[in-house]
């Protein structure tokens, strides 16, 4: 599995994210709303049927981006995602330490190709 990937898998069921999912929950419940974390707005089956956005999708997202801003969901969900990838990176350097020293060797090789015209 993919540093990235995995981080961001990781991160989706860290408490702190968890915790600032139900608050960004909350807020949008406040306006009316009821979906359980941000990604549910956006897979909405209401939304992507027309061509513009309707009024409702309109407010929608708008009190998506407010409650986002609000409760920091950008914020704290990526300095645990980051976190969790540096965690990865450090745990897999010799992997990505080898993967770099033979992806800069098919450089070399294609560069030299390339300039013999071979």
């Amino acid at each position: 599995m993919g540093i990235n990937y995995e981080g961001f898998e990781r991160s989706r069921q860290d408490p702190r994210v968890l915790t600032v999912f139900r608050d960004w929950s909350r807020c949008m419940a406040e306006r009316g709303y009821s979906y359980g974390a941000p990604g549910d707005a956006l897979k909405d089956p209401r939304w992507g049927a027309a061509a513009t956005p309707s009024a409702d999708e309109i407010a929608t997202a708008t009190a998506d981006v407010e409650c986002k801003a609000r409760v920091n969901v950008v914020g704290i969900w990526f300095t645990v995602e980051s976190a969790y990838e540096q965690e990865l990176i450090r745990q897999r350097l010799p992997e990505l330490t080898a993967a770099r020293t033979a992806n800069d060797a098919m450089l070399a090789v294609a560069a030299s190709v390339t300039a013999t015209g071979a």
